[in-house]
């Protein structure tokens, strides 16, 4: 899971932050990403387990496509939300388009950024859970609650979906507890 929402929730700022400030690319690629994240999570996993096997590349494309939509989406409307008076004086000052990106759009997109990352965490997770129940990789929670089904103990699947919403949870607060650290002069919610 780790390796997916770092990959995907990468890529996801990453076009976030470069459709929002280059407008050909915007109107060249924007469309089809906004159509792509409207196709169902689940929809994608017989495409991907075509394309690569059922083992652990299928596993970890999955969980990076559920972190990577979040990322991009929160990233590009924090991009666009940066207050225009800002962008007058990075004119003013002349930033060079780095010093743009990191003195002007990271730190008036920070909050969105993070609250996508937060986001993408959650989905990750639900990805990596249902990569595992529905691709059938893996030894965790997903394989766990698939064998407590077939062996029919409903107690068993208790305590998965218990541990799933914990584990859920702590991510949760973990995502929330980052954010507060890494962008303090926005602490609401």
């Amino acid at each position: 899971m780790v390796v997916g929402v770092s990959i995907g929730a990468s890529i996801g700022v990453a076009l976030g932050i470069g459709l929002s400030l280059w407008r050909p690319a915007r109107v060249a690629v924007s469309p089809t990403l906004h159509g792509l994240r409207q196709i169902a999570l689940f929809a994608w996993i017989p495409l991907l387990t075509s394309w690569f096997g059922n083992g652990e590349t299928a596993k970890i494309v999955f969980i990076s496509l559920s972190a990577c939509f979040p990322a991009f989406l929160n990233t590009e409307q924090g991009v666009r939300t940066i207050a225009p008076a800002l962008r007058e004086v990075a004119d003013l000052a002349r930033l060079s388009a780095w010093q743009r990106v990191t003195r002007l759009v990271l730190p008036g997109a920070a909050p969105a950024i993070f609250i996508g990352i937060e986001i993408a965490l959650l989905t990750a997770w639900i990805g990596t859970v249902g990569a595992e129940y529905a691709i059938g990789v893996g030894s965790g929670i997903g394989s766990f609650l698939v064998a407590a089904r077939e062996g029919f103990r409903m107690d068993l699947v208790l305590v998965g979906v218990v541990a799933l919403a914990a584990i859920g949870y702590g991510f949760s607060r973990l995502a929330r507890r980052l954010r507060i650290t890494f962008v303090p002069w926005q602490t609401r919610s």
